[in-house]
């Protein structure tokens, strides 16, 4: 999905589609859009399915650095390539580890895209 449109109600849009009816959860969205066009940057936010806990979850904090590969995979086949990756940091301990155990830098290495937690 792309994140930069000029379309109105697109809060509600996005809401729809991350399946809420609150289109407060999407904090700050309108402000978050018009500084990246500005500085004419693009982004993007994809929905990264569990293949951990067999694509039922839909909690940030129990997605993996596998998970998040294989959607980065994925979009690469799409044409798209990000010069930057952001993973949520909810999806990580302290020290940068998921679930496995396995750190983001991990995803770093293989992707040879910089990781930005947030």
């Amino acid at each position: 999905m792309q994140v930069t449109t000029n379309n109105e109600g697109t809060a509600s849009t996005l809401a729809s589609k991350f399946r809420t009816s609150k289109a407060c959860s999407i904090i700050g969205f309108a402000s978050s859009e018009h500084a990246l066009e500005v500085r004419n940057l693009e982004a993007r936010v994809e929905a990264v399915p569990s293949l951990f806990f067999g694509g039922n979850i839909g909690a940030a904090g129990l997605l993996t650095v596998r998970d998040f590969l294989a959607k980065y995979e994925q979009i690469g086949g799409s044409g798209y390539e990000p010069d930057v990756v952001t993973l949520p940091k909810r999806a990580f301990d302290p020290w940068g580890r998921d679930l496995e155990g396995i750190s983001y830098r991990s995803f770093e290495q293989i992707s040879g895209k910089p990781v930005v937690l947030a």
